[in-house]
């Protein structure tokens, strides 16, 4: 008979806030089940949440804190009425803003590139954006699709 494997939340409850603090956040994401590709991703997209703080709200002392700012009315429980919306409301526009307020280029993350160029080159570049009045990015973006394109 084979064993079960562990589901990830079988594997964090049991775990102390302090040992996920004392792991990278590379390995956390692993320890969460992120593929290397996962984890290039949200660094590509300069995602501000960590792993580690995602993997702390797994762990059962995480529960018994929350239980306890609760019971000692540090934290309230919003089941229904004006407020809950209001918090929906705020969840939902975190959300949206840590999903990133740019527009999505494409399917799935938009990959941030950085190259160094010479001082004229910059100049230039610097000069389209005060002459076009578009952002940097959109130049760079057009100029390699044309360069790019087959």
């Amino acid at each position: 008979m084979t064993k079960k494997k562990p589901t990830l939340a079988e594997r964090l409850a049991p775990m102390s806030i302090a040992e996920i603090d004392a792991m990278t956040d590379d390995e956390a994401a692993r320890l969460m089940g992120a593929s290397p590709a996962d984890i290039a991703a949200a660094l590509a997209a300069g995602e501000e949440w960590s792993w580690k703080e995602a993997a702390k709200v797994a762990t059962d002392e995480w529960h018994e804190r929350l239980a306890a700012d609760i019971e000692a009315g540090r934290a309230r429980v919003v089941t229904e009425g004006p407020e809950l919306e209001r918090f929906r409301q705020l969840a939902a526009d975190e959300l949206a803003r840590r999903a990133g307020g740019r527009p999505r280029l494409g399917d799935g993350h938009s990959v941030q590139i950085r190259a160094r160029v010479s001082p004229d080159l910059a100049r230039a570049l610097q000069a389209a954006e005060a002459r076009t009045g578009r952002a940097r990015s959109e130049i760079v973006r057009d100029a390699l699709e044309a360069y790019l394109a087959p």
